[in-house]
Protein backbone atom coordinates (compact mmCIF):
# COMPACT_ATOMS: atom_id res chain seq x y z
CA UNK A 1 0.00 0.00 0.00
CA UNK A 2 1.55 3.32 -1.00
CA UNK A 3 1.96 5.92 1.33
CA UNK A 4 0.05 8.74 1.82
CA UNK A 5 1.84 12.39 1.37
CA UNK A 6 1.80 14.81 3.35
CA UNK A 7 1.44 18.46 1.91
CA UNK A 8 4.29 21.05 3.15
CA UNK A 9 3.45 24.64 2.96
CA UNK A 10 6.53 27.04 3.60
CA UNK A 11 6.44 30.83 4.20
CA UNK A 12 8.31 33.74 5.62
CA UNK A 13 6.71 35.40 8.75
CA UNK A 14 7.63 37.72 11.57
CA UNK A 15 7.91 36.94 15.27
CA UNK A 16 5.78 40.18 15.76
CA UNK A 17 3.27 38.97 13.56
CA UNK A 18 2.48 35.09 14.57
CA UNK A 19 -1.17 34.74 12.97
CA UNK A 20 -0.24 32.63 10.37
CA UNK A 21 1.48 30.23 12.09
CA UNK A 22 -1.15 30.86 15.06
CA UNK A 23 -3.68 29.40 12.68
CA UNK A 24 -1.58 26.44 11.45
CA UNK A 25 -1.21 25.57 14.57
CA UNK A 26 -5.07 25.96 15.42
CA UNK A 27 -5.59 23.53 12.21
CA UNK A 28 -3.30 20.99 13.02
CA UNK A 29 -4.97 20.64 16.12
CA UNK A 30 -8.40 19.90 14.80
CA UNK A 31 -6.70 17.48 12.60
CA UNK A 32 -4.38 15.65 15.12
CA UNK A 33 -2.17 15.20 12.37
CA UNK A 34 0.57 17.07 10.93
CA UNK A 35 3.83 19.17 12.60
CA UNK A 36 5.41 22.22 12.38
CA UNK A 37 9.40 23.73 12.42
CA UNK A 38 10.36 26.95 12.53
CA UNK A 39 13.38 28.50 11.61
CA UNK A 40 14.85 31.54 12.48
CA UNK A 41 16.17 33.52 9.01
CA UNK A 42 19.63 34.62 9.55
CA UNK A 43 21.18 37.82 8.31
CA UNK A 44 23.37 36.93 5.01
CA UNK A 45 26.02 38.73 7.14
CA UNK A 46 26.22 35.88 9.59
CA UNK A 47 28.48 33.31 8.88
CA UNK A 48 26.66 30.39 11.00
CA UNK A 49 24.98 28.11 8.78
CA UNK A 50 20.90 28.00 8.75
CA UNK A 51 20.55 24.21 9.16
CA UNK A 52 21.93 22.36 12.03
CA UNK A 53 24.35 19.89 10.83
CA UNK A 54 25.27 16.03 12.38
CA UNK A 55 28.85 17.22 14.04
CA UNK A 56 27.10 20.13 15.47
CA UNK A 57 24.37 17.49 16.99
CA UNK A 58 27.07 15.38 18.36
CA UNK A 59 29.67 18.49 19.51
CA UNK A 60 26.56 20.46 21.26
CA UNK A 61 28.84 23.35 19.88
CA UNK A 62 27.89 27.12 19.52
CA UNK A 63 28.05 26.94 15.45
CA UNK A 64 24.53 26.01 13.59
CA UNK A 65 20.95 27.72 14.55
CA UNK A 66 17.99 26.94 16.71
CA UNK A 67 15.06 25.01 15.64
CA UNK A 68 11.54 24.60 17.14
CA UNK A 69 9.31 21.56 16.24
CA UNK A 70 5.82 21.58 17.82
CA UNK A 71 3.33 18.31 17.21
CA UNK A 72 -0.15 18.34 18.10
CA UNK A 73 -2.06 16.14 20.79
CA UNK A 74 -2.04 12.61 18.44
CA UNK A 75 -4.63 9.89 19.62
CA UNK A 76 -3.46 6.86 18.60
CA UNK A 77 -4.96 3.03 18.98
CA UNK A 78 -2.48 2.54 21.39
CA UNK A 79 -1.94 5.27 23.59
CA UNK A 80 -2.34 9.72 23.43
CA UNK A 81 0.71 11.26 22.96
CA UNK A 82 0.48 15.03 24.27
CA UNK A 83 1.38 18.62 22.56
CA UNK A 84 5.17 18.72 22.31
CA UNK A 85 7.15 21.49 21.71
CA UNK A 86 10.96 20.78 21.14
CA UNK A 87 14.15 23.17 20.66
CA UNK A 88 16.91 21.57 18.93
CA UNK A 89 19.25 24.57 20.08
CA UNK A 90 23.84 24.43 19.85
CA UNK A 91 23.98 26.23 22.98
CA UNK A 92 25.94 23.21 24.64
CA UNK A 93 24.68 23.34 27.90
CA UNK A 94 20.88 22.89 28.81
CA UNK A 95 18.08 25.31 28.42
CA UNK A 96 15.76 25.98 31.51
CA UNK A 97 17.80 27.83 33.63
CA UNK A 98 19.37 30.79 31.18
CA UNK A 99 15.32 30.70 29.53
CA UNK A 100 14.63 31.57 33.43
CA UNK A 101 17.40 34.07 33.66
CA UNK A 102 15.70 35.68 30.62
CA UNK A 103 12.50 36.26 32.20
CA UNK A 104 11.33 33.37 29.58
CA UNK A 105 11.21 30.04 31.85
CA UNK A 106 9.51 27.52 30.98
CA UNK A 107 5.68 27.64 32.04
CA UNK A 108 4.29 25.86 35.47
CA UNK A 109 1.64 23.75 34.05
CA UNK A 110 4.16 22.75 30.89
CA UNK A 111 5.19 19.39 31.54
CA UNK A 112 8.85 19.20 31.12
CA UNK A 113 9.96 16.03 29.13
CA UNK A 114 13.86 16.88 28.01
CA UNK A 115 16.60 19.66 28.64
CA UNK A 116 19.55 18.28 27.15
CA UNK A 117 22.56 20.43 25.98
CA UNK A 118 22.91 18.45 22.82
CA UNK A 119 19.56 16.58 21.64
CA UNK A 120 17.61 20.42 23.18
CA UNK A 121 14.70 20.83 24.99
CA UNK A 122 11.06 18.83 25.04
CA UNK A 123 8.30 20.79 26.74
CA UNK A 124 4.14 19.28 26.48
CA UNK A 125 1.88 22.29 27.11
CA UNK A 126 -1.29 21.37 28.41
CA UNK A 127 -3.65 20.45 25.43
CA UNK A 128 -6.20 23.00 26.07
CA UNK A 129 -3.30 25.71 25.61
CA UNK A 130 -3.90 29.07 23.22
CA UNK A 131 -1.21 28.17 20.11
CA UNK A 132 -0.99 32.10 20.28
CA UNK A 133 0.83 31.35 24.01
CA UNK A 134 2.81 28.47 22.32
CA UNK A 135 4.23 29.88 19.25
CA UNK A 136 4.45 32.98 21.23
CA UNK A 137 6.57 31.73 23.91
CA UNK A 138 8.81 29.30 21.71
CA UNK A 139 9.69 31.99 19.53
CA UNK A 140 10.82 34.37 22.76
CA UNK A 141 12.91 31.23 23.97
CA UNK A 142 14.47 30.98 20.49
CA UNK A 143 15.49 34.81 21.11
CA UNK A 144 16.80 34.11 24.62
CA UNK A 145 18.66 31.43 23.80
CA UNK A 146 20.44 32.58 20.61
CA UNK A 147 21.11 36.41 22.72
CA UNK A 148 19.38 38.70 20.24
CA UNK A 149 16.33 39.76 18.62
CA UNK A 150 15.28 37.20 15.84
CA UNK A 151 12.70 38.87 13.61
CA UNK A 152 12.17 36.21 10.27
CA UNK A 153 11.04 33.23 10.35
CA UNK A 154 10.77 30.61 8.07
CA UNK A 155 7.92 28.21 8.61
CA UNK A 156 7.56 24.69 6.92
CA UNK A 157 4.41 23.45 7.94
CA UNK A 158 3.91 19.64 7.15
CA UNK A 159 -0.17 19.08 7.01
CA UNK A 160 -2.32 16.22 7.79
CA UNK A 161 -1.69 13.08 5.64
CA UNK A 162 -3.64 12.85 2.64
Amino acid sequence: MPRKLRPVEQFLFSSRAPAPVVAYVDRLVAAGDGWLNLVPVIDDRDERPTELGFMTLLSGSGMGVTMITWVPKRSGQRRSVDQTLGISHVTGQRAVAPLAAAGVGVPVQWRLDQDHPRRGLIVHPPADEAGETVVTWALRAVEALEGRPLTSWRANVHLAAT
